[in-house]
C-alpha cells in the first residue's frame, strides 16, 4: 500500500514522538495526533479509525495499546513495549513503514526511547563518536529535546537544580534522596546519571519515584501499590523502576531499613 494511504495515529508526547511528527511532516504523510498521555488506548481513536476505514485508508497506531488485535485487527501496529521489547524502537519501525534510511539523529532517539543514556552512547560507538566530550554534548541534546517534549519548563529544571544542590546522601552513598517541587523526574535522573546506585525522588504532588536495586523494586510493588519496571525488576544488583504514590515517610523508612539489612550487599 502506498504512503499516501497510510495514516498513523500517535500516542502523546516525547523526544521519539515529536521526531516521528517532524518526519512525517516532512514526507507529507498524514496523521492524527490527539495529544493522549499515559496508557493510550487504540480506542481512543475508535471513530477515526472507523472513517479511516470507510475511506479506504491504513490506520497505523503508533504505541497505542490493543492495535493490531481484536476489532482493531486491521489496524497496523508499531510498538516496542511489553511483549515486543525486543523489537526495534517506534521511529525505526515507522522509517521502515515508510521505506527510509535512519540517519544518526534518528538512531540517537531509538536508542534513548529504547535504552535511555547507556543506548545512546552504543551507538555513538558503533558510528565511529568515541570522544567522551562530543558523546556528552549530542547526549545532554537528545535528553533536552525530551524534557522539552514533556512539557517540562525552564523554571522546573531550575526547581530540579536546586533540589539537587541540596540532596541528600544517605546510608554511605547507598541511597541518594532528593525532593522535588514538581514530579518531572527527568530533571534530576538525567544529571545524576552514572552518580547513584538508589535514587528515592520525593515530589511535592505526592509522587514518589525509586531507581535502584531490582531486588528491592520488586519488594516495594508488593508493599506498595507501585507501577513500571525496568528489565532488572526483581533481579538483585541490577537496576529497576517504580512510581507511585504511598506514603513519603514509610516508603523512605522501607527503602532505608531494606539497605540496611542488605549490609552492603547493594552498594555503589
Amino acid at each position: 500500500m502506498e504512503n499516501k494511504e497510510k495514516v498513523f495515529l500517535l500516542w502523546g508526547q516525547d523526544a521519539e514522538m515529536q521526531h516521528i511528527k517532524t518526519i512525517l511532516d516532512k514526507e507529507q504523510v498524514p496523521y492524527i495526533d490527539k495529544w493522549l498521555g499515559r496508557w493510550a488506548k487504540v480506542e481512543d481513536y475508535a471513530e477515526e479509525i472507523k472513517q479511516l476505514i470507510a475511506e479506504w485508508k491504513q490506520p497505523v497506531a503508533i504505541e497505542l495499546t490493543g492495535a493490531g488485535e481484536g476489532e482493531y485487527a486491521n489496524v497496523m501496529s508499531i510498538d516496542h513495549h511489553g511483549e515486543r521489547a525486543h523489537e526495534k524502537a517506534a521511529i525505526l519501525q515507522v522509517l521502515d513503514v515508510l521505506w527510509i534510511g535512519a540517519t544518526l539523529e534518528d538512531q540517537l532517539i531509538a536508542a534513548n526511547d529504547n535504552a535511555y543514556i547507556p543506548g545512546m552512547k552504543k551507538t555513538l560507538e558503533e558510528n565511529g563518536i568515541t570522544d567522551p566530550i562530543e558523546q556528552e554534548k549530542m547526549i545532554r541534546n537528545i535528553r533536552f529535546k525530551d524534557r522539552q517534549a514533556q512539557g517540562i519548563t525552564k523554571e522546573q529544571e531550575e526547581q530540579a537544580q536546586d533540589a539537587l544542590n541540596h540532596k541528600e546522601k544517605l546510608l554511605d552513598w547507598k541511597l541518594i534522596l532528593v525532593k522535588l517541587p514538581h514530579s518531572k523526574t527527568a530533571t534530576i535522573t538525567d544529571r545524576l546519571f552514572g552518580q547513584y546506585t538508589n535514587l528515592l525522588i520525593l515530589s511535592d504532588d505526592g509522587e514518589v519515584n525509586f531507581y535502584g536495586d531490582g531486588q528491592l523494586c520488586s519488594n516495594l510493588k508488593e508493599k506498595f501499590e507501585w507501577r513500571n519496571g525496568w528489565s532488572g525488576l526483581g533481579i538483585k544488583g541490577q537496576n529497576a523502576f517504580r512510581w507511585g504514590h504511598p506514603n513519603h515517610e514509610e516508603v523512605q523508612k522501607f527503602i532505608v531499613e531494606y539497605i540496611k539489612r542488605d549490609k552492603g550487599n547493594v552498594t555503589k
